[in-house]
Formats: structure tokens, C-alpha cells, sequence
């Protein structure tokens, strides 16, 4: 059963598995596809939004517009071929971390952190923030490039769209 206020919905890429972030109770549901069930929930942090899943379903990173944060989550354990559904760690971003952007690679993640004007990006492979850059009024979402090369981020503040060069980091 999920739990109360489910609010995004994601399916990891080889498709065995559905996360559900809950805004109301502040966890996930990770939902197993094969069996149809709930696998298990898993207390994460304040008003878990929207969620990315790694390329090789192995992690899902959810923002927690709450507590400025994004939770990073375990889901599959590839050296021990099993399951294995943690928290892993809460990054610290900005202010209202709303929305998640993922380099079609998978290497990095931007969060958008609306009532701070500026998105945060996560190394995914060792759970870290790398920086944090100023990208104008309220950014509440982002598209990277399938080249990897830039992002395009909606300022909804500001009435604009910003454009990061990833290779150069401006």
C-alpha cells in the first residue's frame, strides 16, 4: 500500500521497479513491477518531490523541498545481485529543491532549488555535491542536452530560460 500523498511517480529504466515519492509522510514507496506490491517504504526527508533513477536502476536520487535536500537511494545492489532498498545519504542543497535534471550518462545530477535561485550538482557515483551556481529567479525545472553538454533551466521568477555550460561550469 502507498503511503499518504503520493506525488511522483517513476519507473527505473530496466523497468522491474516504481518509485513513488509521499509528500505527506515524508517517504518513498519502492514498488516491485514484477509482483505488483509494495516492496518497501523508506523514511527519507521533508516533502520528497521529484525523483530520478540512474541509467542502470541501481540508485534513486528524490529532492525534499522541505528540508533542502536530496535523498539518494539505493535500490539494487549490483555486486551481491539483490535488492537492496536504503537510504543512502542526504545531500544538502539549496532552499526548495523542487525539481532533479540527470546527465543522460547518469555521472551527475542538477537540483533546482527554487527559493534559492540556484540549481546544486550531485556526483551520483559518490553521493556528493560538487557545487552550487546562482541561475537566476525561482528555477523550477531543467532539460540537459543528450550531448551532455548544456542545460536549459526555466527561471520562473526571473521569466527566463538560463543556459549552463556543463564543460565549462558557467
Amino acid at each position: 500500500m502507498l503511503a499518504e500523498v503520493p506525488a511522483w511517480p517513476r519507473v527505473s529504466p530496466d523497468g522491474s521497479t516504481v518509485v513513488v515519492s509521499n509528500r505527506a509522510d515524508n517517504t518513498v514507496s519502492i514498488i516491485d513491477t514484477a509482483r505488483l506490491a509494495v516492496r518497501s517504504a523508506i523514511a527519507i526527508c521533508i516533502h520528497p518531490e521529484d525523483i530520478a533513477i540512474l541509467p542502470d536502476s541501481s540508485k534513486a536520487f528524490i529532492s525534499c523541498s522541505g528540508s533542502g535536500q536530496v535523498a539518494s537511494i539505493e535500490l539494487k545492489n549490483e555486486l551481491k545481485n539483490v535488492q537492496n532498498d536504503k537510504l543512502l545519504a542526504l545531500l544538502d542543497v539549496g532552499q526548495s529543491p523542487v525539481s532533479l535534471a540527470l546527465k543522460p550518462d547518469g555521472g551527475e545530477l542538477a537540483a533546482f532549488n527554487f527559493d534559492a535561485g540556484s540549481m546544486s550538482i550531485i556526483e551520483t557515483t559518490g553521493n556528493e555535491v560538487s557545487g552550487s551556481y546562482l541561475v537566476g529567479a525561482q528555477p523550477a525545472r531543467g532539460v540537459i542536452s543528450l550531448d551532455n553538454s548544456r542545460l536549459y533551466i526555466s527561471n520562473f521568477g526571473s521569466n527566463n530560460i538560463a543556459v549552463y555550460d556543463i564543460d565549462l561550469g558557467k
